[in-house]
């Protein structure tokens, strides 16, 4: 029985491999908004009350959700709107939205600064 010899596979030479970037997702084109005259800036403020808590706390505390023991135990807000409606925010949410005033800056804001009695 004659020995087999391994065919020895061919050297070609070494091409480096091209980068494939992938391609980004188009996105549809849409209208520009029109350009309407004559609106200036406002800015909306409302004073709030808020107290950090999170969101199973919230829960627990206000029943407006069903309670779910693997709730996570996120950092948030209890806020309550001027109408009395309360809610949950995340903290971070919370942080960009809102600022701590004096209840003296409140009452400012909302026209409520004592009147000088003549």
């Amino acid at each position: 029985m004659k020995a087999v010899k391994p065919v020895a596979k061919k050297k070609t030479p070494h091409t480096p491999k091209k980068k494939v970037t992938p391609k980004k997702a188009s996105t549809p084109k849409t209208e520009e908004p029109q350009m309407i005259t004559g609106l200036r800036p406002y800015i909306g403020c409302k004073i709030i009350q808020a107290k950090p808590m999170t969101n199973r706390e919230f829960v627990l505390q206000t029943n407006k959700e069903k309670f779910d023991e693997s709730m996570n135990l996120a950092d948030g807000y209890l806020v309550i709107y001027p109408d009395g409606y309360a809610s949950w925010s995340p903290r971070q949410v919370f942080d960009q939205a809102y600022r701590g005033v004096l209840q003296a800056e409140a009452d400012l804001i909302i026209g409520r600064e004592d009147k000088p009695k003549n």
